[in-house]
């Protein structure tokens, strides 16, 4: 096939743009020709890139809504056998939008940013960011060339039909998938020796891993408060945490002091996390909102078990107590609490680990990408 993906840009290696420039190489690999269209773009070998600019004028607030609107006008769909979008893109025969619904992310985002509901209700109306937003996502959903609309969990496909019904049957459910190749469970115990050394913790304790850039939206107060109350419960040491991401540790130290686990907490700052699972236990996440959260597979083929909420799609795939467990909300916090204290069984943390990295193998990103190819060519016959 002849395929253009359109983007607002690829750059680095997180998130969306990291699936996008993994996906591109796959597309590569199978012998498509890609031409990629985005305002900005790392080089991807063997693929044609034209970037666009957006008018001088672009305020802050409307600057995802140009970079759309450029790329937009610089389709040429009569070229190509089918088209694939981006995140809050429109005119292309298929979308993924692997961030989620607009609509639900800008409600958690001004739940997170403020605390008094009449507050929130006039950021809302009044925040010009957000009408840019949900217009460029309705212009994709509603225009006459979209074919399909891959989400990546559930939780996705079932929010956006509750606002775009027109989409109907439209929807196909594909999940991130685990890299096996990146994440493994192979040399676990050496590596673990050596974080556990390096942090100055306790290799014998059970451990912990907290990934999020925002701590507050992924839930790392609740995750601090778990790891108290399961102390508390069972009589014994805190679980140690590791906490991964790029956010401000400033702003959790009041609410660690406040429960007396400062020993037991170690902030490591944005970088590689392999290292940081093959040395952990389990992953605790009680996210607030993530449409399917990658750190749920690169935990799953690092070879341990999730705890993880509901408004993350990825646990979709979990079955709780073999892989991990779901709750239904970050603030069921005697329930995580609860789970900690369960995986202090050896036995069980072992048979849960092997079961983690047994359900990765059957999720892999190269099989999810084989997956979005098959749709891409259902796509282009219906053009």
């Amino acid at each position: 096939m002849k395929i253009q993906l359109c983007a607002k840009h690829i750059v680095g290696n997180g998130g969306q743009e990291g699936f996008l420039r993994r996906l591109s190489a796959f597309f590569i690999a199978q012998g498509h020709t890609l031409d990629i269209l985005t305002t900005a773009a790392d080089p991807i070998p063997n693929a044609s890139c034209k970037t666009v600019t957006t008018p001088w004028w672009t305020t802050r607030p409307m600057r995802d809504w140009a970079a759309a609107s450029a790329v937009a006008a610089e389709m040429n769909p009569s070229t190509y056998d089918v088209s694939l979008g981006g995140q809050k893109t429109w005119g292309c025969n298929v979308i993924r939008p692997g961030g989620g619904v607009e609509a639900e992310y800008w409600k958690l985002r001004l739940e997170d940013r403020y605390a008094v509901s009449p507050v929130r209700k006039l950021a809302q109306a009044t925040s010009m960011k957000r009408k840019f937003d949900l217009d460029a996502e309705s212009r994709g959903y509603n225009s006459s060339e979209l074919r399909y609309v891959i989400t990546n969990s559930k939780l996705v496909r079932d929010s956006l039909l509750q606002r775009y019904p027109n989409l109907g049957d439209n929807v196909q459910v594909v999940y991130n998938g685990a890299d096996l190749e990146r994440f493994s469970d192979t040399n676990a115990t050496e590596v673990r020796e050596r974080i556990h050394k390096e942090l100055g913790f306790d290799p014998d304790r059970q451990t912990a891993v907290f990934a999020g850039h925002n701590f507050r939206l992924k839930g790392l107060p609740q995750a601090l408060q778990a790891i108290a109350l399961a102390a508390q419960n069972s009589g014994g040491q805190h679980c140690q945490l590791i906490v991964l991401g790029g956010d401000h540790p400033s702003r959790m130290q009041s609410i660690i002091q406040q429960l007396g686990i400062e020993e037991a907490v170690r902030f490591v700052g944005n970088t590689d996390p392999k290292p940081y699972y093959a040395a952990s236990d389990l992953l605790l996440f009680p996210s607030f909102y993530d449409p399917c959260a990658n750190v749920t597979f690169e935990a799953l083929a690092s070879g341990i078990p999730v705890i993880s909420t509901q408004r993350n799609g990825a646990t979709e795939i979990i079955t709780d107590g073999h892989e991990g467990w779901t709750v239904a909300h970050p603030n069921c916090i005697s329930e995580m609490a609860e789970h900690l204290n369960a995986l202090q069984d050896s036995s069980r943390l072992s048979d849960m680990k092997s079961a983690a990295r047994e359900l990765a193998t059957q999720h892999t990103v190269l099989d999810k990408f084989a997956e979005i190819e098959s749709i891409l060519a259902a796509a282009s016959k219906l053009r």
